[in-house]
Order: structure tokens, then sequence, then C-alpha cells
């Protein structure tokens, strides 16, 4: 499946995993309208494009940071769970496949010798308040 929708054993969604492979052939939005981070894909043409725009001011109150990791180089694992005790949900991703983060814990073991990522994540940065390592 090129899309796949990550739940904890208590019911929260983890993550949306987005493969290298997905293609849509109308413009589709994964995550749901009120995750704190909105992933999905658009499918235009020349003729079509996408009208110029930009986003209004809109003041959002956030309680938690969500980021997309997209693999740009090498494979790895991701470690995913809602509680520390909880078993780890195993997710290997590979170059071209995303996940978007929404909830839990998370963390990745490289499964070769060279791996990049590319982080987005919503600012500003909060520095020590912003993770706590486990």
């Amino acid at each position: 499946m090129s899309v796949e929708v990550i739940y904890a054993k208590s019911g929260e969604k983890l993550a949306i995993i987005l493969r290298a492979t997905a293609s849509v052939l109308k413009t589709q939005f994964f995550s749901e309208e009120q995750d704190l981070l909105q992933i999905g894909l658009i499918a235009t043409s020349k003729e079509r494009g996408i009208p110029r725009h930009k986003h209004l001011e809109f003041k959002r109150s956030l309680f938690k940071t969500s980021e997309f990791i997209l693999v740009r180089v090498g494979s790895c694992n991701v470690k995913l769970q809602m509680l520390q005790d909880d078993e780890p949900i195993v997710v290997y991703l590979e170059v071209g496949d995303g996940i978007l983060l929404l909830d839990g814990i998370h963390g990745f073991d490289s499964l070769s010798e060279e791996l990049q990522l590319l982080e987005i994540k919503q600012g500003p940065y909060a520095g020590d308040l912003d993770k706590e390592y486990l």
C-alpha cells in the first residue's frame, strides 16, 4: 500500500506513511482536518497548474510538535509507540518514503552506512522545551 496510517493499541494516530510509490489521479489529503500538520498529494497538469495564492494570518494554538521526515539517502526502521512501556511498532522506510509523525514516541535505526533524512516541523524551535530523550 502506498499510504499507511499507524495507530497505537490505545487508538491514537501515531503517523501517516507516504511511500515513494504513492500516486493519485486527483488531489488527495491523507491527514484529517484536526491533525496539526497536513499531508497530501497534489495532482494537476500543465494547463491547470496551481493558482497563485498566499496563506492568510490566522492564530493557531499548538500543544505539541508534528514533523515530516523524508528519506533522501539510505534506509531505516522507525520505531513508534504511544507510551514508553508499549511494544514499538516498527516501520521500514527507504529512499523517497516519508512519514508524518503526529503523536507518541519515535526513533530511527539506520540500516545503511549513510542515512540522510529531510525533516520538516513546526516552529519556532523551543529548545529544551521541544523534546525529551527517553
